[in-house]
């Protein structure tokens, strides 16, 4: 029962401890991967596949949060934060994105400067992924 790419898919519809454990499991094979949408002004959105390499939990717990699929810089400017479905929070402190070296938040968010960041809205509910039953 070997582990597939597709597992590595994280779609922030689980909490956030759970999608942190599961990037520190999948840490190196098959390794976990995101789908963010990246809006430039003017421009049709662009589906970018990053991959997660380190996380952190800031919400553990789920609540009411507006812009659930917002993603934006935290207050100390040292990690990208995700809201999950259920509210919770994670992290991401380093990642890659397609075709290039491993980088940390910051630089992948000064990166990102004047664009909208969201993460891919996903129509299915929790524990479901695209392509099983």
């Amino acid at each position: 029962d070997k582990m597939t790419k597709d597992e590595g898919q994280l779609w922030f519809t689980e909490n956030a401890v759970y999608m942190h454990n599961k990037v520190r499991a999948f840490a190196g094979w098959p390794g976990t991967s995101a789908q963010l949408v990246v809006q430039e002004k003017g421009k049709d959105p662009q589906d970018v596949k990053v991959k997660i390499i380190t996380t952190r939990v800031s919400r553990p717990v789920g609540g009411a949060v507006l812009g659930v699929h917002e993603v934006k810089m935290n207050e100390k400017g040292d990690a990208i934060v995700i809201t999950c479905d259920d509210g919770s929070q994670l992290e991401v402190l380093e990642l890659q994105p397609p075709g290039k070296k491993v980088m940390d938040a910051k630089s992948f968010w000064n990166g990102m400067r004047g664009k909208d960041v969201e993460r891919k809205r996903v129509g299915w509910s929790t524990g479901k992924v695209p392509g099983q039953a």
